[in-house]
């Protein structure tokens, strides 16, 4: 299976995609308001669960809290905080699926409906299966917080469709 989605279709995300962000920033004392300004999302977005922002404004914002944090390795602990049930109607799809594979093509098939900026593709061979992501928009110095944050979200994702941790055997 091999699915993504392409630079086109990366319009515009729901604003609560942020708030793993925001959240890490309130815990560490840190005004988050500043970043909504500098990325140009209002600030009572956040109150709005409907409300969208652009591509642009989302990487704007992570530029800032990647700048701010100054943490290698910080998109390992935002992408745990991603739960399948904060996925709405695709998480819904997700949650009911009949096995691992149906709800991976779930994901994949509606891969716009998530926070991700990666093209992913999953095989199996033998007993084993084999998630790659990819890249599909240069984020600069920010690559390895992207790459870092949407593997730790599609192994929580899978996980809670599992109902339980994913075994792992590697990462590469």
């Amino acid at each position: 299976m091999d699915y993504g989605l392409d630079k086109r279709e990366i319009s515009r995300h729901f604003v609560y995609g942020l708030l793993p962000m925001v959240d890490w920033l309130t815990q560490h004392g840190i005004d988050y308001k500043p970043f909504l300004k500098q990325a140009n999302i209002p600030g009572n977005a956040l109150t709005q669960p409907e409300y969208t922002i652009s591509s642009q404004q989302e990487i704007q914002f992570i530029q800032i809290f990647c700048r701010t944090a100054n943490q290698p390795g910080l998109g390992l602990d935002i992408g745990s905080c991603y739960r399948l049930s904060k996925f709405g109607v695709l998480g819904l799809a997700v949650m009911t699926s009949q096995d691992l594979k149906s709800s991976l093509k779930i994901c994949m098939n509606f891969v716009a409906l998530t926070w991700t900026y990666l093209k992913s593709s999953v095989y199996t061979k033998n007993d084993l299966a084999f998630f790659q992501l990819e890249l599909i928009r240069e984020l600069e110095a920010f690559d390895d917080f992207i790459v870092d944050r949407d593997l730790r979200v599609s192994y929580q994702i899978m996980s809670d469709a599992l109902g339980r941790k994913l075994p792992l055997q590697r990462i590469e």
